[in-house]
């Protein structure tokens, strides 16, 4: 706990800074870091169905974000152009006939999994950082109020075949920890939002940033791992702090097209 607790202590002022103060060049420099280390514990974990990796992957994952940002009507082409491509090297690639369909699948599904909801975070950067901040803080608070409280009233397991320590008090708590922070965040800094939009919203990222963090231990359970790597001390590995800005991202990108439109 004290490990977990001092890590965190360095790392979330290095990525408020770089949210805020990073031009976004190298914020995007930032985001293919981050991409290629997940990117690497994901195929290892699901190696275990025999999935093999491309190094194809990483290049077509690598552009995606600098795509978006800078051409993002080249965005669709792109996507077929991935799609297609890691299927046509799954020809050339696979000595294995039966693990052919797995490994395209695997692989094509780390770009969509990990590459997509990053590259929608340095999409958000360049336009407005308090909107990044406000995604992390609402999954930072959702994952702290959903730990706690699980730790000190957790009763009822929903999800033990998942995650057997979380418990529905839990869940509930880092609902309602997302809500609040996204309204009192939207009272100081995102004036301009209604108290229903703040509330949903919210709601909605504490949800899904909990079924992203859900998704992830499916993985690992399924191959038989803890943790997805030891990279981060008292934390795991870089996909295990990432998991659920994984699914809230694209629920704020969604979301805001039609509620807020301002990432339309």
């Amino acid at each position: 706990m004290i490990l977990r607790i001092l890590t965190s202590a360095v790392l979330i002022p290095l990525v408020v800074g770089a949210v805020f103060f990073l031009p976004p060049y190298l914020f995007l420099l930032l985001i293919n870091l981050i991409f290629v280390l997940a990117m690497v514990e994901f195929l290892k974990i699901i190696g275990a169905w025999g999935v093999t990796g491309y190094w194809l992957t990483f290049a077509l994952g690598l552009g995606l974000p600098w795509l978006w940002v800078y051409r993002p009507g080249w965005l669709v082409p792109y996507l077929v152009l991935v799609s297609f491509s890691i299927m046509t090297w799954a020809v050339f690639a696979t000595r294995e006939m039966k693990l052919g369909f797995v490994s395209a699948s695997g692989n094509l599904m780390g770009i969509l999994y990990v590459g997509l909801p990053l590259a929608i975070m340095g999409l958000m950067q360049r336009r407005n950082p308090r909107e990044v901040m406000l995604v992390l803080l609402a999954i930072w608070v959702a994952d702290s109020a959903a730990y706690f409280t699980g730790k000190a009233w957790g009763k009822h397991k929903i999800t033990p075949s998942i995650s057997p320590n979380k418990s529905l008090e839990g869940y509930i708590a880092g609902l309602l920890g997302s809500a609040v922070t996204v309204l009192i965040f939207a009272r100081f800094f995102l004036p301009d939002w209604s108290t229903a939009v703040a509330i949903i919203l919210g709601l909605l990222l504490g949800l899904f940033s909990t079924l992203g963090d859900l998704f992830e231990s499916v993985l690992k359970r399924g191959a038989g791992v803890k943790d997805s790597s030891a990279l981060i001390p008292g934390h795991g590995g870089v996909l295990d702090r990432i998991d659920s800005l994984l699914f809230a991202y694209p629920t704020y990108y969604l979301l805001s097209l039609s509620l807020l439109g301002s990432l339309a």
